[in-house]
């Protein structure tokens, strides 16, 4: 007794290529989503971080970490130096600067304005979700300050890896590197020119976002000039990670 062998009919490969073909649209449809959730949810948390220090610049005459009275109103707090700016990068060793985003943070947590409390366990090292806050949508991603204008030693136009723009106080966002601020790549340059777009300007050398200049060590494939007027982000290189972000100006209007 013979058994026929009876393959696919060209329905049926038909049927299973659809069902193949709507499994890997629903995946990458899905994988959007996600992406653009979290774009969001950083979106809010960045508006989120510089409204806090908007408001407790203009109740309390100091930046967060900088009131120089703050033991006053909190006993456990430490006293800022009541300087208009926060630390260069280039200025003071890591320990000064881990401090500093420390009482940042101590600060708006204490009068009630954030809901992050960090923790001093980590002297030595900015750590994201414990002495400054992560994003709760990208992974290992946080938030640290600095100043760019303030103690410059060089010639932003020809030196810096920086646009010449005018900086004052900023907010970096990505992960953490070591001995450093949060300036590690996390961000693909669609993502990143995303952000910047629904905040800001959408490009990287102007606006309150700001990404680097090409030549930087930390982020060289982020944008595709040196030059400001000619600066755009990237968005030829796929899935690849190249950016972090900056928000200048933070606890200005």
């Amino acid at each position: 007794m013979f058994m026929s062998k009876k393959g696919f009919t060209l329905i049926e490969l038909s049927i299973v290529l659809l069902i193949l073909f709507l499994i890997a649209g629903g995946i990458i449809g899905g994988s959007k989503l996600i992406s653009n959730a979290k774009i969001n949810n950083l979106i809010k948390e960045i508006a989120m971080y510089q409204q806090q220090i908007v408001v407790f610049k203009k109740k309390y005459g100091y930046l967060p970490g900088q009131m120089p009275n703050a033991r006053e109103y909190h006993s456990h707090l430490t006293n800022g130096a009541g300087l208009d700016h926060y630390y260069h990068p280039n200025e003071e060793d890591i320990r000064e600067k881990v401090t500093e985003n420390f009482k940042i943070f101590d600060h708006l947590h204490a009068f009630g304005l954030s809901d992050f409390k960090p923790s001093n366990s980590s002297p030595n090292q900015i750590k994201v979700g414990v002495n400054v806050p992560a994003s709760s949508g990208f992974k290992e991603i946080g938030f640290s300050f600095y100043s760019l204008d303030y103690g410059e030693r060089y010639d932003r136009n020809t030196q810096s890896a920086e646009f010449p723009e005018y900086y004052n106080n900023v907010m970096v966002i990505g992960r953490h590197k070591t001995n450093s601020y949060t300036v590690g790549k996390f961000l693909t340059g669609a993502q990143a020119f995303k952000i910047d777009s629904k905040i800001d300007d959408g490009i990287p050398s102007t606006g309150r976002i700001y990404a680097v200049k090409n030549k930087h060590s930390l982020a060289p494939k982020c944008t595709t000039s040196d030059v400001a007027t000619d600066a755009k982000y990237d968005r030829t290189l796929g899935d690849e990670e190249t950016c972090f972000i900056g928000y200048k100006k933070i606890g200005e209007w």
